[in-house]
């Protein structure tokens, strides 16, 4: 196809292209039907229709960096597909669609920056509609079924279900495709806090802007804290703070010399305790009999190594030398019990996935950091919408890196469902924004829609 060709093309179909892209974020956040093969699919076949936009606009350079950002995603998608895990989940048709998948969706978010007939405030609006609707809907069943408060009033109650006994604190119900499923809290908790990070991006809102103009934002990120309050599902508070605080860093932070000199300072000081904690870990992981010694003598590092969720970790990595492509539910057997999951997405993709994987994700993740940078500096685009997509992104990656729930349901009969990170459609959402705000080194703003 030649220039004079795409142009038309682009003329001719720049805003059905848009709208079909918005409707499948819809349906994505809406989990409708419990389709995510077929969306992945037509996540794929958008990827092609949408490639002409950035054709015409960008230059070698603006291609080789965004190659940067899809090849550590590529790689994460490929060796978790290829792993123990996935042989066993997922069919070939099934494995094809979670790599092609993320690599269609952060395409289509690239390529739609350049569509001037898409308007991102719209595909946020779908967003995070879907993600209420239903968050809503189970929220509403969970509390007909159990009622406001049941977690703390029904804490040592129980019922029997197919001869098992299951806690009613521990649970929360789910629609899941045309079905109520019930869910442990964590689950629920990630969309609790998704939600409410909404009310991130209203840090940004003008002072005389009219209600009207920021409602949908204000009731989603509403009903976020609420399903947090009322049944209560207090642990995911820490979560949601983490977002907000960023956010409200960025809004608020004055940019004064010296205002900014202390920042440095404190980001070199954070750095510099984050790198010792890093070499510590790993001495954790690999040192021998005299080393693990050291850490379980020692208060603090005990205190701070050998817990329960930082074990697990440590553990995944010493383990992984002899597991570097994955070893599924052999690699991690701790003295009462084999784990299937870390609860980490980083972890998680180690102990699947191996050491490709697990590269691959932290590689895309730095890309996708310093690109954000870029994007809220230069993009035209509002500073609500910068707010919202900022608090999104790192809501999702922050309670996921910590408390992702590899096995979501909690009956006996539905523990056949598993949910790998790379299989998340929550996923897909945030790889599109990150697609969407992508900003190569030196390169033009994006063009305000």
């Amino acid at each position: 196809m030649d220039r004079a060709a795409m142009l038309n093309y682009v003329k001719k179909y720049g805003s059905l292209i848009a709208f079909l892209a918005i409707e499948v974020l819809l349906f994505v956040a809406l989990n409708l039907a419990n389709y995510g093969i077929i969306y992945r699919y037509l996540g794929f076949f958008l990827a092609l229709a949408l490639l002409p936009f950035p054709l015409l606009v960008n230059k070698q350079n603006d291609w080789l960096d965004f190659i940067g950002l899809v090849a550590p995603l590529f790689v994460f998608g490929l060796f978790m597909v290829l792993s123990p895990l996935y042989r066993l989940l997922e069919d070939a048709l099934g494995n094809i669609a979670i790599v092609l998948g993320l690599i269609s969706f952060v395409t289509m978010g690239y390529s739609l920056s350049k569509n001037p007939d898409f308007k991102i405030e719209k595909a946020l609006l779908a967003l995070f509609i879907g993600l209420a609707v239903l968050l809503g809907i189970s929220f509403l069943i969970t509390m007909y079924r159990y009622a406001p408060f049941y977690v703390l009033n029904y804490a040592d109650k129980v019922i029997y279900y197919d001869g098992e006994v299951y806690y009613l604190a521990e649970e929360a119900k789910w629609l899941y495709a045309f079905s109520i499923k019930e869910v442990n809290l964590d689950h629920f908790g990630l969309y609790s806090v998704v939600a409410a990070s909404a009310l991130g991006g209203l840090l940004f809102v003008p002072r005389k802007t009219k209600t009207q103009e920021y409602l949908p934002w204000l009731l989603v990120g509403v009903l976020g804290v609420l399903t947090i309050a009322l049944l209560p599902n207090l642990n995911v508070i820490k979560y949601l703070l983490v977002p907000l605080a960023l956010v409200a860093i960025i809004r608020f932070y004055p940019r004064k010399p010296l205002a900014l000199k202390i920042l440095k300072i404190v980001l070199y000081v954070l750095g510099g305790i984050a790198f010792v904690a890093v070499i510590l870990f790993v001495m954790k992981a690999f040192g021998g009999g005299a080393i693990q010694t050291f850490f379980a003598n020692n208060a603090i590092l005990n205190k701070i190594y050998n817990n329960s969720r930082v074990y697990s970790f440590t553990y995944v990595l010493g383990q992984s030398i002899e597991y570097p492509f994955g070893g599924l539910y052999d690699i991690y057997n701790s003295s009462v019990s084999i784990v299937e999951t870390t609860n980490s997405f980083v972890f998680d993709a180690l102990y699947q996935g191996g050491f490709f994987a697990f590269f691959g994700i932290l590689g895309f993740l730095l890309v996708s950091i310093l690109s954000l940078v870029r994007y809220y500096k230069e993009s035209k685009d509002s500073p609500v919408v910068k707010g919202l997509i900022i608090s999104f992104v790192t809501a999702y990656f922050f309670y996921s890196a910590f408390n992702y729930q590899y096995v979501q349901m909690v009956h006996e009969h539905d523990l056949v469902y598993k949910s790998p990170f790379a299989s998340d459609l929550l996923l897909l959402l945030a790889v599109f924004l990150i697609g969407y705000t992508f900003t190569p080194k030196k390169a033009q703003p994006i063009v305000a829609k």
